[in-house]
């Protein structure tokens, strides 16, 4: 199902929402707030995307460069297909 809209809908979505971003960033709050919020919103968008990511194999903190010390050739592990 595909979503499709006209070039004034999208330009007046832009302008609502710098009006939005406008109005929080002078809204009475404190910058330690206004940071902190920021923040909680970079870093909630980050743990989402994360949670919501495909992973296939698992996660592997390794560039496996050549090393030998491949996932797939650990115990425990499928074999890779070749």
């Amino acid at each position: 199902m595909a979503v499709c809209f006209k070039f004034s809908e999208i330009v007046e979505r832009k302008r609502r929402a710098y009006k939005q971003i406008g109005s929080f960033f002078r809204a009475e709050h404190t910058p330690l707030e206004k940071a902190l919020m920021v923040a909680t919103g970079i870093l909630g968008g980050i743990v989402l995307g994360f949670a919501l990511s495909p992973i296939g194999n698992g996660i592997q903190i390794a560039s496996s460069n050549g090393c030998g010390n491949v996932i797939s050739e650990r115990p425990g592990n499928k074999k890779a297909p070749k």
